[in-house]
């Protein structure tokens, strides 16, 4: 016993995820042997899932309400050898089993019991007792602060077993690479401020299983799924809540048992099971030990929380299956847009909050530019027919209706250049007109063209130094006219999609934290629910036109710029986005995600399938663009920050502006490799 030594993981088949899974049944009071049986049958699911882990009900073996009975020496003795039948029945699994029984010592104890290639490894009693209402454990139970003993003795294990609420169970694979680690607390434990799990998370423990016997009473689910993804989100933990269902004598039980991810709950059982008619139950997920691994070594309240629970623990060492993660049985909810909400129903509330919170931003550094509410701010922005200066501008007129200013101190300029087409800037007129804006218009044909000339270059509306001219004679025209208003996005911003010192610079970024996705989503939430019918009908057009710089005049039947050509399609840029820079995680890992995402069989028809050479692809170009354009990123002005990761000069994102993207572009080359030239 003692701490053991830490094995650092290296490159690993896992890709950090692990597979959990918890059982629920009826259990009957005192029926030993029927009880056993779905316990076997349970453990032999979980193992036939390739569960690495399997958590039980509380006192599961001998049903939870025993009530006297528990000091009864059968009840002990049987449960102690329905225990022993279980390791050898399990004895060839490669999954870890906790499971609950009463253990009779010098007191009786309700514990958890860690049980591994058929041995007992690890005992964890129940520190907090439910001795209230309908509950009298204190009747029968003994917390955990009275047990005498650190070690314990079964007469058919040579090995001692730990007991105690100090260890931690370090599960590796096969190869002795780690998995995660694990720790057990049991049903009221988890109800309780620095419970057992707060302290075993604070100390190691990456899954937190907690073997409980809930009953049902009103409103009881709506406050398990408050409590529980708060304790894990807390913990920054895979909770696992294993119930299940005893007699009825007193109470009603719901079953209700959860899988939850720091805060989210990703899996629940079924409710309301019928005894002797519904099966026994397996819930099976696959969490993400690296991102709870990443979040605790990124957040330094969580560290200092930690040195303040830090315990002596005693370490346990096991071995589990190891596990691949497949993407045709890939069992965590993942979404294709990690931006945007998954539920429809939640549009109005998110696209409520998000409103408030950029008009609140926007608002702020306007009343900070006047001195005064009572002195509204005349502001400019570049409308151009595009997506991204639509919704910029939407946000500024809804915050100077906030604000009690009228709209006509909002200004839409219109710039024209060579490579303008009559549809974005028939559509930039029609949404200025229809939100009741001042609009100005300049055509810079001739400003940037001057420009160049000054240069030595002579305008051919065809080559990046011309783009650069357009960009920068826009918003030297904007910030001539007075407070500029700017309206790049996240993916531009991470891309570097846009010119330094032109479009990448403003006095304020309304959206620079939004990526494209998000940015589509807030438009449909305006259309929804705020927007007037003449405003519905522009912004639908501007929806339906094909995202691009216009930076190049085009020839006659040649295809207009089109932005994803060169940025990558801006689903998958948002995705990467979103699971780079919220995980860490190296390139591997996040095209198996991509391909789970992009290409799920439950997809929407009109859903874009991208395969595995053209996610990798994207990838690297998002790698190498990203390093290389960060000096731009660490330019821009500020900007409110919307969510977990933000791109902002003073947002959380602290990044070289000079660094290689080597590493990653290496890496890609060589899962690019590896697909061959089929």
């Amino acid at each position: 016993m003692g701490t053991k030594p830490y094995i650092v993981r290296g490159r690993s088949k896992t890709l950090g995820f692990a597979r959990v899974s918890l059982a629920t049944f009826w259990t009957k009071a005192m029926d030993v042997p029927g009880n056993l049986t779905k316990h076997i049958e349970m453990a032999f699911a979980a193992e036939e899932a390739g569960a690495q882990i399997c958590a039980f009900p509380e006192l599961g073996i001998s049903g939870y309400n025993c009530k006297q009975a528990f000091r009864d020496r059968m009840i002990q003795v049987a449960s102690l050898e329905a225990l022993r039948t279980f390791c050898v029945r399990t004895s060839s699994s490669r999954t870890v089993f906790v499971v609950g029984l009463p253990l009779a010592l010098e007191k009786i104890f309700n514990v958890a019991v860690f049980v591994s290639h058929g041995k007992v490894i690890a005992i964890m009693p129940k520190s907090y007792l439910a001795a209230r209402g309908e509950w009298q454990e204190g009747d029968y139970f003994s917390a955990a602060k009275e047990l005498s003993q650190t070690e314990i003795k079964l007469d058919w294990q040579e090995e001692m077993v730990p007991i105690g609420t100090d260890i931690r169970v370090q599960v590796l694979d096969e190869n002795e690479q780690p998995q995660f680690v694990t720790a057990a607390e049991i049903c009221e434990d988890g109800w309780q401020s620095n419970s057992p799990g707060d302290r075993h998370a604070h100390n190691g423990a990456h899954v937190i299983a907690n073997l409980s016997a809930s009953n049902w009473i009103l409103g009881k689910d709506s406050w398990r799924r408050v409590t529980f993804p708060a304790s894990s989100g807390r913990q920054k933990s895979v909770y696992l809540y294993a119930t299940g269902a005893d007699s009825t004598s007193s109470v009603v039980w719901d079953q209700h048992c959860m899988i939850i991810e720091d805060g989210a709950i990703l899996g629940e059982t079924k409710r309301w099971t019928v005894p002797q008619k519904d099966p026994p139950e397996l819930l099976v997920r696959d969490v993400d030990i690296d991102k709870l691994i990443h979040d605790r070594q990124a957040d330094g309240g969580w560290n200092a929380a930690a040195e303040a629970n830090r315990h002596p623990y005693r370490d346990v060492v096991t071995h589990a299956r190891g596990y691949v993660p497949n993407a045709k049985d890939f069992r965590r909810p993942l979404t294709r847009l990690p931006f945007v909400p998954a539920d429809p129903a939640a549009m109005k509330r998110v696209g409520e909050e998000l409103f408030n919170a950029l008009t609140q931003g926007l608002l702020g550094r306007a009343i900070h530019v006047t001195g005064s509410i009572e002195r509204p701010l005349d502001g400019y922005m570049g409308l151009s027919g595009g997506l991204d200066s639509a919704l910029a501008f939407i946000l500024c007129c809804v915050g100077y209706d906030r604000a009690g200013w009228s709209r006509t101190h909002m200004y839409a300029v219109r710039m024209p250049g060579p490579g303008s087409s009559k549809h974005t800037q028939n559509d930039s007129l029609r949404l200025a007109e229809a939100m009741g804006a001042s609009i100005e218009t300049v055509d810079i044909t001739e400003m940037a063209a001057t420009d160049l000339r000054a240069t030595g270059h002579e305008p051919c509306w065809d080559c990046e130094k011309c783009e650069n001219a357009q960009a920068r004679v826009r918003t030297l025209v904007l910030k001539t006219f007075g407070f500029n208003w700017g309206t790049g996005d996240m993916d531009e911003g991470a891309k570097g999609w846009c010119t330094e010192g032109g479009d990448q610079s403003s006095m304020w970024h309304v959206i620079a934290n939004m990526p494209k996705t998000l940015v589509r989503f807030l438009v449909l939430y305006f259309i929804e629910y705020l927007a007037t019918p003449e405003e519905r009908k522009s912004l639908r057009s501007i929806l339906r036109t094909v995202i691009s710089p216009e930076l190049r005049k085009r020839k006659p039947g040649q295809k207009a710029q089109a932005s994803e050509d060169k940025m990558g399609p801006y689903d998958l840029t948002g995705f990467f986005l979103y699971h780079i820079l919220r995980t860490g995680g190296e390139p591997e890992r996040i095209a198996f995600l991509a391909e789970v995402a992009f290409g799920r069989a439950e997809r929407s028809v009109k859903d874009a399938i991208y395969d595995r050479r053209m996610i990798l692809r994207w990838l690297r170009d998002f790698y190498v663009k990203f390093n290389w354009s960060q000096f731009k990123r660490q330019t821009a002005p500020d900007s409110s920050l919307t969510g977990s990761i933000g791109l902002g000069q003073h947002d959380k994102l602290r990044w070289p502006t000079d660094g290689s993207s080597v590493v990653w572009s290496n890496e890609c080359d060589r899962l690019i490799a590896e697909l061959g030239t089929a």
